[in-house]
C-alpha cells in the first residue's frame, strides 16, 4: 500500500522518495511539450562536421555578384649603365631603352557569386507541444546559418560547375578548390617539356601499398619547389589518413630527416602542419579520398553578404518557414600555394 505523504510530512522534514511520472496523466507516454525531472530547457543539436578549412582561409567581402581579382608579379633585372655614361661632357647619352626592360606580369581572376538557400517548416503545433515552445525558431534559425557553414566548405572544396544535367545542389554550381587544381594538373599536362617549378596541381597519386611518409615528403618537396610558401603552408587530411600516417610514425625507427613528430599536440612533417578537416572525410563528386596542402592565405572565399537566417508565418501552411541564405563563391589565388594528392582506395 503506497504511503501517503502529507504537508505536515513535508514541514517535518520527513524522508521520502519522489517517483516523477514522464507524462502526469497519459499513461506515462513520452511527450516532448512536458518538462521531465532535471530536463534540459532546449534541444541539443547534434553537430558532426565544423568548417576547418575555412576557418584557416582569406574572406573577401564582394560589392557585386561578379567581382575581378587582380594581381601582378615584378621580377627585376638590374643591368650596367655604362653605355648610358656622360663622362664626356657633350657626348649624347643613349637612349634607355636600349636596356631590356623590366615587364610586370599581370593576372586577373573572377569570383562570380552563387545564390544558396535552405529551409525547414516548423508547424504551429509542434511549437506549442515541443519543450522550447515559441523560442524554438530563433534556435532552429542560428542551427540552419551555422550548419550552412559547413555546407559552403563542403562546396568550396568538392564542387564542379556542370554546363547541362546540373541539379539544384550547390556542387553542380561552383567550382571548388580541387576542380581549379584538376585545371591546373590539365595546364601542366599539356607542357612539352614541364619544369619542376611550374605548378602542378595534383601530385601523382598515393600508392596505398606502400608506407605514407615518404610520399608526402615527396608532395612537401614538390610545393616547395614551385615556390609555395611553405612556411605557412598546411596538409589537411581525412581522420582515416590521420590515423594511418600516425600508426605508421609509431612503427617505424627514428632516422635522421624523418621529422614525422607531435609538435604540443600538432602533427607534422618536416614542421608542416598535418591538420585533419572534417569535410575530407565525406567526399563528394565521386572525389574519393583527397590530401590538400595549401598556404590558407591563397585559398579566397569571396561573401557577397554574412549568412542570414529569417523566419516568417505561412498562414495556409499553419507553419514557419525559416531560411538560411548565402551568395559566395572560391578562387585559389596563387596557383603555386595549394598542390593535392589522391589516394585510392586499396
Amino acid at each position: 500500500m503506497a504511503t501517503v505523504i502529507t504537508q505536515q510530512d513535508i514541514q517535518n522534514h520527513v524522508p521520502f522518495i519522489l517517483k516523477w511520472s514522464k507524462n502526469p496523466g497519459d499513461d506515462g507516454a513520452y511527450n516532448p511539450g512536458w518538462k521531465q525531472q532535471m530536463e534540459s530547457d532546449r534541444f541539443l543539436e547534434l553537430i558532426e562536421n565544423r568548417p576547418s578549412i575555412m576557418n584557416d582561409a582569406v574572406f573577401h567581402k564582394m560589392d557585386a555578384l561578379e567581382e575581378d581579382i587582380s594581381y601582378m608579379q615584378v621580377e627585376v633585372d638590374l643591368h650596367s649603365m655604362d653605355a648610358l655614361s656622360g663622362d664626356n661632357k657633350g657626348a649624347q647619352i643613349d637612349d634607355i631603352t636600349t636596356l631590356p626592360e623590366t615587364v610586370p606580369a599581370f593576372s586577373r581572376s573572377k569570383l562570380r557569386a552563387r545564390g544558396m538557400t535552405a529551409f525547414t517548416y516548423t508547424p504551429k503545433t509542434f511549437l506549442l507541444a515541443n519543450i522550447e515552445k515559441q523560442s524554438f525558431l530563433n534556435h532552429i534559425e542560428g542551427i540552419l546559418a551555422e550548419r550552412a557553414g559547413y555546407s559552403a566548405e563542403v562546396i568550396s572544396i568538392y564542387g564542379k560547375r556542370k554546363t547541362t544535367g546540373a541539379t539544384s545542389n550547390g556542387l553542380d554550381h561552383i567550382d571548388g578548390f580541387f576542380a581549379q587544381l584538376e585545371a591546373i594538373k590539365a595546364a601542366y599536362d599539356e607542357l612539352t617539356d614541364p619544369d619542376t617549378t611550374v605548378p602542378m596541381g595534383y601530385m601523382p597519386d598515393v600508392d596505398p601499398s606502400k608506407p605514407l611518409v615518404p610520399q608526402f615528403k615527396l608532395m612537401i618537396t614538390q610545393f616547395t619547389k614551385q615556390k609555395g610558401n611553405r612556411s605557412l603552408a598546411k596538409i589537411y587530411v581525412s581522420a582515416t589518413t590521420e590515423a594511418n600516417l600516425i600508426l605508421e610514425a609509431d612503427e617505424r625507427p627514428t632516422e635522421k630527416g624523418d621529422n614525422l613528430y607531435f609538435d604540443n599536440g600538432q602533427l607534422t612533417l618536416w614542421g608542416v602542419p598535418i591538420v585533419h578537416a572534417d569535410v575530407l572525410d565525406n567526399p563528394r563528386n565521386n572525389y574519393g579520398e583527397q590530401v590538400l596542402m595549401a598556404n590558407p592565405d591563397s585559398l579566397i572565399y569571396g561573401f557577397l553578404e554574412e549568412i542570414t537566417s529569417e523566419n516568417d508565418y505561412i498562414l495556409k501552411k499553419k507553419a514557419y518557414l525559416s531560411t538560411v541564405d548565402v551568395f559566395f563563391d572560391v578562387l585559389l589565388l596563387y596557383n603555386k600555394d595549394a598542390l593535392a594528392m589522391k589516394i585510392p582506395s586499396e
